[in-house]
């Protein structure tokens, strides 16, 4: 849908801006800059309703790099350190694993081919709830973003990076597989969204009240 794989991109960018940053592995940092920058500029022309979209070598090129940075996170100046610490990288891309297995269960129960284009995926399943593109984007940047704050929280060496993975799996896994639990998330995100946007438009009524008497 509109602005999601570059709202994705946006919050990726930032997860290796700060984790590159914590970890003084300022080459992660600087792409992650350029990356973030580039889909916030891409966003502008992408957000509902779009005019430009992505396609597959848009949405191929994040993925790329996805699964490029953990190299370059691992590098050291004698090279590409033996031991690559995956998880900060799994933790951010935890929703998309999820949903892509979720996915594939669902087509191969439905004796479906796994590979083949549907709307069985979490973000369509979110819009056929709400109708509503922000708080369908919302939800998916929320779940992201907690994934995010695990991934940054596991590099530090106090904090256990194997347990942080493990919570994410489950907490995710149980918001993706299990109905009841993605649609109570969605209702709560969307009776927020709806009472900011019954602030704003109460906002905006008096503003023209006093305009009008003035």
């Amino acid at each position: 849908i509109d602005g999601l794989a570059g709202g994705l991109g946006v919050i990726a960018g930032l997860n290796w801006v700060l984790l590159g940053t914590f970890t003084e592995q300022y080459t992660v940092a600087v792409l992650g800059v350029l990356l973030a920058a580039a889909n916030v500029g891409f966003l502008f022309h992408n957000w509902s309703p779009a005019r430009i979209f992505m396609g597959d070598s848009g949405s191929l090129f994040l993925g790329y790099h996805l699964a490029v940075l953990p190299l370059l996170f691992s590098t050291t100046n004698n090279g590409i350190s033996n031991v690559i610490n995956m998880t900060p990288f799994i933790l951010l891309s935890t929703y998309l694993i999820a949903d892509t297995i979720r996915v594939f269960i669902l087509r191969l129960r439905n004796s479906g081919n796994p590979l083949a284009a549907d709307k069985l995926h979490l973000h369509y399943q979110i819009y056929d709830q709400c109708h509503m593109y922000n708080v369908t984007l919302l939800s998916i940047f929320i779940l992201c973003g907690f994934g995010c704050l695990l991934s940054i929280l596991s590099g530090f060496a106090t904090i256990k990076s194997l347990s942080l993975m493990l919570l994410y799996f489950v907490i995710l896994g149980s918001c993706i597989f299990i109905p009841m639990l993605y649609k109570n998330f969605v209702n709560i995100i969307l009776n927020i969204y709806n009472s900011f946007r019954i602030k704003e438009i109460g906002h905006y009524s008096i503003l023209s009240i006093l305009k009008l008497n003035m």
